[in-house]
């Protein structure tokens, strides 16, 4: 395996992840917050309720994602990742209503 740095602080961590996923030792890891919300505006959603950030958080399917993921990072001793899990995304939206999640503008 070579070991070339991704962009930043992070890149890494995600890059290790999706290797790990690839073999299905983990699962759930959709991307980083701030790829997301550039390539898919479905994503714009939990990324604008997740706030400052964000940007570097890594997006997963569910909290049990999130913690497995950072066990498996804690065990191969890889560095530090932020999850912020979809479903819980979903529970802010929907506990802000529609409303809050659009904005107006002209």
């Amino acid at each position: 395996h070579g070991h070339g740095h991704g962009h930043g602080p992070g890149g890494n961590v995600l890059n290790r992840l999706k290797a790990a996923q690839k073999e299905g030792q983990i699962s759930g890891i959709i991307g980083r917050m701030g790829d997301l919300a550039s390539t898919d505006p479905k994503y714009d959603a939990a990324i604008s309720t997740a706030a400052g950030g964000a940007l570097d958080m890594i997006l997963v399917e569910s909290q049990r994602d999130g913690m497995k993921a950072i066990e498996w990072l804690r065990k191969n001793n890889v560095g530090v990742g932020t999850f912020y899990s979809l479903d819980k995304a979903r529970a802010a939206a929907a506990s802000m209503g529609p409303e809050a999640m659009m904005m107006e503008g002209g």
